[in-house]
């Protein structure tokens, strides 16, 4: 309805104007003319004296023409693209953007390839559905605006998501007060890209004749991927990747900044080191050829949320490892951090120095090794080190940021670190019969979070309820 209302108010308005609507099949297409389009202009006051008649009006299901020569192609692209090549139009109007082939949307746009920049625009609306499809690919590419709805009584602006559904009302994430959709403003998650390729997503949160009362229902009732595909305009694939973008933007907090440096707290922080060799070869601790940068993550628990107010990912001069353990604590002592979870083999080096050239005695930097066994962290006497199930912390910390027990700074601060987190995705060990977590591109800055957290844990004295043998130094 949006691109009908859009397309044959431009027709009316503007003389001459050559718009192509394209869908995946032919079948959307001949019912999107015959039902929408031709029914909006004969029964709009506006509209009707736009219609042609007699018989040399060109007003056919597959080309209809205004009185003002304003004219319409509808077409589909389900087999090919060639029933489209040879057109000419202004605007295009792709629907259902998400299921037209990928090797299609080149050849369609060529339509429009000559039109003046003043008229020319691409139009692309969907449901995402899955991760893997061309409307999320170009959601990513886009301005990525999203209506955030501010709390009147705690001034938290809310994501749309589930999370703030109830039986009979929307309700803040934070205070739980009765949220009202109007109160909302549309906030660009990539502001760069404003005017350049402006995207949106509309979820029947915002249709105010959908009620809090269907919304709910639906919840309950729809399949989750349906539920967040067609109510929530969000993708969804089971047993994909962990974390979405969704997730992380709803664990970002867009009234908070990443600190500077040496900012204080009123609570205590914690810190998190991965360490990596910088992107320059393969990455010798885990025998692969990703690139691995050494992160640090600093953050601490306050009000039960742990909140990440800071985080650096040594790249360029800074990826020289022999640089790294000085500029690591100038940033610790800098923020006063009370205790340091950092990953043991490959770095074990680089902790030596921290806490014998530069004082992080093991009494403030614990280091961590992955070890099988049943409980998720236990600590090594002899060793003198924890040993973690990575399974089972990572099961943690994903279910804490998707619940947002775990917060991060505004996300257009943020986005930079994104990929560390959704790239992670869960796949069978055949070998050991059990699941084992890997990820498409580098996800340090998920492990310098995940050892943060842990510590602040451990600095609460939270980790007894995951350390069994109660052995915590």
């Amino acid at each position: 309805m949006l691109l009908s209302a859009d397309s044959t108010t431009e027709g009316a308005r503007i003389p001459d104007l050559g718009q192509l609507y394209v869908a995946p099949r032919g079948e959307q297409a001949a019912t999107f003319s015959r039902m929408v389009f031709d029914v909006m202009c004969r029964t709009s006051p506006y509209l009707a004296w736009l219609v042609p008649k007699g018989l040399l009006a060109v007003w056919q299901i597959g080309t209809r023409m205004m009185t003002n020569g304003s004219y319409f192609y509808f077409r589909s692209t389900f087999n090919s693209p060639d029933a489209i090549r040879g057109l000419t139009a202004y605007r295009i109007k792709f629907d259902e953007f998400q299921d037209v082939p990928s090797d299609h949307i080149g050849p369609i746009e060529e339509v429009a390839g000559n039109a003046p920049a003043e008229l020319k625009q691409i139009h692309r609306a969907g449901t995402p559905k899955t991760f893997d499809n061309p409307l999320e690919k170009y959601w990513g590419q886009s301005s990525q605006c999203e209506w955030h709805i501010k709390c009147s009584a705690c001034g938290f602006y809310n994501f749309q998501d589930e999370g703030i559904l109830r039986p009979d009302r929307y309700a803040c994430r934070k205070c739980d007060a009765t949220i009202l959709p109007a109160d909302g403003v549309w906030v660009p998650g990539k502001p760069q890209l404003l005017g350049q390729r402006n995207g949106w997503r509309i979820t029947q949160l915002m249709n105010p004749n959908k009620t809090p009362e269907e919304l709910w229902h639906k919840m309950h009732n729809y399949p989750m991927s349906q539920f967040m595909n067609e109510v929530m305009g969000l993708s969804y694939a089971e047993g994909q990747l962990l974390l979405s973008q969704s997730d992380i933007q709803r664990a970002c907090n867009p009234r908070r900044k990443m600190a500077g440096v040496g900012a204080l707290h009123n609570f205590p922080l914690t810190a998190g080191i991965d360490w990596g060799t910088g992107g320059m070869g393969a990455m010798v601790a885990k025998g692969s050829s990703r690139v691995s940068y050494t992160t640090l993550t600093i953050g601490g628990l306050y009000a039960g949320q742990y909140r990440v107010v800071y985080q650096k990912r040594f790249t360029g001069a800074d990826a020289e490892l022999s640089r790294q353990p000085a500029i690591i604590n100038h940033l610790l002592t800098a923020f006063k951090v009370r205790c340091i979870f950092s990953d043991w083999g490959f770095g074990a080096p680089l902790n030596a120095i921290l806490m014998n050239q530069f004082g992080w005695i093991h009494h403030n930097l614990f280091q961590l090794q992955e070890g099988a066994q049943k409980d998720m962290i236990r600590w090594n006497k002899d060793a003198g080190r924890y040993t973690i199930d990575r399974n089972e912390m990572f099961i943690k910390v994903i279910d804490d940021i998707k619940h947002q027990r775990i917060e991060f700074f505004d996300y257009q601060e943020f986005q930079e670190f994104e990929d560390d987190y959704t790239s992670i995705y869960v796949e069978l060990d055949a070998s050991k019969r059990r699941m084992k977590f890997d990820h498409t591109k580098p996800d340090d800055c998920f492990h310098s979070t995940s050892y943060a957290y842990f510590a602040a844990l451990k600095l609460a004295g939270a980790l007894s309820r995951y350390d069994l043998t109660s052995l915590v130094p």
